[in-house]
């Protein structure tokens, strides 16, 4: 039997490269019609053409389709995006329509039944059985993901190597606070990194203070992070209070 698998397989872009029109049509008529197939779809729209009940579903998420490069974060990503299926049955009236009248539009319907026809996004079959199910696909509508080569793959690489580089300047920057809260990532070196990127980097001045501190703060850091007492004593009349004054201003420290 087939599954909505064999569609996803048949509908991958990797599947149908090289293939011309005229194979990927004996393809669908040689693998496909008249085969038992079982899916589970969303109920689209049931309408009432004597002598017949026409049944339309959609599978989601099957189509491959090409789509567009995405950026996000500083970099660019390839996108895929997934499209539905269209399912069309006809399913005589005489028969008992009980179940189909309990289902409601858009509910998920799991569907068993032999193709008639299938091209395109089109799949037309007889209905063997169908009931409602609680069962989720988890296909996503679109995947990402970074480019492996090429021009996006480059600038990618170039970008987070500068990121890299940005973040090891800034961790190596945080030289007497890291060495009295031991953590580059505590909360009170946080706070005084934000004050610095927020408002003394902004202003001359305050560069030129950042600048000066940097030139005098590793030595310092060194000689602290060997002394208990001395993180003690910068701690309590210095960074304690520097800390606790800049908390107290909501605009860059919320």
């Amino acid at each position: 039997m087939l599954t909505v698998e064999d569609l996803i397989k048949f509908f991958s872009l990797e599947f149908r490269k090289g293939k011309t029109e005229l194979q990927i049509k004996n393809y669908e008529k040689e693998w496909f019609v008249n085969q038992e197939i079982s899916f589970i779809a969303l109920l689209d729209e049931i309408k009432v053409e004597p002598p017949n009940l026409k049944i339309w579903l959609k599978i989601p998420s099957i189509i491959e389709a090409v789509g567009e490069s995405g950026y996000s974060d500083g970099l660019y990503y390839e996108v895929t995006d997934y499209k539905y299926v269209s399912v069309i049955i006809d399913y005589p009236l005489s028969k008992d329509n009980s179940t189909l009248s309990s289902i409601s539009k858009n509910e998920k319907v799991f569907v068993k039944g032999i193709v008639s026809q299938f091209y395109e996004n089109l799949l037309f079959m007889s209905l063997i059985f169908i009931e409602k199910t609680d069962k989720i696909e988890q296909r996503p509508s679109s995947v990402r993901k970074l480019p492996e080569e090429g021009p996006y793959y480059e600038y990618n690489k170039k970008h987070l190597k500068e990121k890299e580089q940005e973040e090891d300047r800034k961790k190596s920057n945080c030289f007497i606070a890291t060495a009295c809260y031991g953590n580059y990532n505590a909360p009170e070196v946080l706070v005084l990194r934000q004050y610095r990127d927020s408002i003394l980097l902004k202003t001359f001045p305050g560069r030129m203070f950042v600048k000066f501190y940097y030139s005098v703060s590793p030595f310092c850091a060194k000689q602290i992070s060997r002394s208990e007492s001395m993180k003690k004593f910068a701690k309590r009349f210095f960074l304690d209070p520097t800390v606790s004054l800049l908390r107290k201003k909501d605009d860059y420290c919320n």
